[in-house]
């Protein structure tokens, strides 16, 4: 297996509901207690090889940072950081210590003209799933994701948009040597949007991305690609209690080196959402995406997923989240392999519960469930998994 390639047309959007106060420098700490029964998706019956691991583990993880919201005049700063520890109960050999960052500035330039730069960093452990029934005989591997730029949005009457953008965006891996281990790429955004007097927005969206990793022989990629993405979208408030989003659009990846990696595709989502009052809605999507998967014999995998989710607040201040997540997978073999398509189909199921004790003080739960078939033994899998989370907020 290998990482995806650097993600496209990632939004800029900045975090609400980070501040629960007016106060414009917080600081917090939570820490977060997990079990989970099948930590690197092993088949049934199999067991990791190495010393020290296990088929189940449970995982500690603490975050300590800071968080900066303030506003001056018609600019806006949103900055948070955080050291993540993170420690295993058996397979030790993956514990790590990461820094965090995202820093915003919402600009207004004039008042037709409003601009979101963004600095981002984030790192952590590739998924358990990676290492297979190796672990640990396989070393550590880390990732860190950084990007940096700057979307515009012109629009002298609230009513035409005029958007453009630039981003740089990297991601770098330790410990292995997958297809794209190492990537650096510049993305190109460009589009225009109209906004109709019900609120109504409809978007069209260019994106272009240009990358660069090492090249390979053994994976036979190129040392440089492109993706590029057309979407067209539409943002429909349908009442004061229901809305309608939904996109379609057309994808595309070229590599340099080696032309059967190349695939193109529709790709588009709709989702419905349902509210029944301020802390209660009921929400359905399903999605179609083509997701980057480099291996020796794939390139991408085609995805169709449906969610339901539901929303409930119990009390003011203790709330429920219900969420089911069917998808069905396929991962097209390259021309110059003989190996029959992958398959698989996925069940995902969670149950989330949270109490905002005080303003300063969360207790959640969560528990979820995860089902796996595949026309492939090895990809056949189930795990449960149990946290208990606590955040304090100075």
């Amino acid at each position: 297996m290998s990482m995806p390639c650097i993600g496209m047309g990632e939004a800029f959007a900045l975090q609400g509901g980070i501040f629960e106060s007016d106060d414009p420098v917080k600081f917090v700490a939570d820490t977060e207690y997990k079990f989970n029964s099948n930590l690197f998706m092993l088949p049934n019956g199999v067991n990791p090889k190495g010393p020290g691991s296990e088929r189940s583990d449970s995982i500690l993880t603490s975050h300590i940072g800071v968080q900066i919201n303030k506003d001056y005049g018609m600019q806006h700063f949103d900055f948070s950081y955080a050291h993540v520890n993170t420690k295993f109960a058996n397979s030790t050999f993956m514990d790590f210590d990461a820094d965090n960052y995202q820093a915003h500035w919402l600009a207004s330039i004039t008042p037709a003209l409003t601009a979101d730069l963004l600095a981002r960093q984030e790192s952590g452990l590739r998924s358990p799933e990676f290492y297979g029934a190796t672990a640990p005989t396989t070393s550590k591997q880390l990732y860190t994701t950084q990007a940096k730029g700057v979307v515009f949005d012109f629009s002298p009457h609230q009513i035409g948009h005029v958007y453009g953008g630039y981003t740089n965006r990297s991601n770098t891996s330790t410990g292995q040597a997958g297809a794209d281990y190492n990537q650096s790429a510049d993305e190109l955004m460009a589009g225009v949007g109209y906004q109709f007097s019900s609120g109504t927005l409809v978007k069209l969206i260019y994106l272009d991305l240009n990358g660069t990793q090492p090249p390979s022989t053994f994976y036979y990629v190129g040392q440089n690609y492109n993706q590029n993405k057309t979407d067209l979208s539409i943002a429909w408030p349908i009442s004061g209690r229901s809305n309608l989003t939904a996109s379609l659009g057309y994808a595309a990846k070229n590599d340099e080196m080696n032309a059967a990696r190349n695939y193109a595709g529709l790709v588009g989502s709709i989702e419905y959402e349902r509210k029944f009052n301020e802390s209660s809605s009921l929400d359905l999507q399903y999605v179609h995406r083509l997701d980057v998967y480099q291996t020796q014999t794939n390139s991408h995998a085609e995805i169709d997923a449906v969610t339901l989710s539901g929303n409930w607040a119990m009390t003011p201040k203790f709330k429920m989240k219900l969420a089911i997540t069917a998808d069905h997978r396929q991962y097209p073999t390259l021309p110059t392999f003989t190996q029959s398509v992958r398959e698989d189909n996925n069940l995902h199921c969670s149950l989330d519960a949270t109490w905002q004790a005080t303003e300063k003080l969360k207790l959640r739960a969560l528990f979820e469930r995860s089902q796996r078939h595949s026309n492939e033994a090895d990809y056949v899998n189930n795990a449960n998994l149990a946290s208990v989370y606590a955040e304090i907020n100075i």
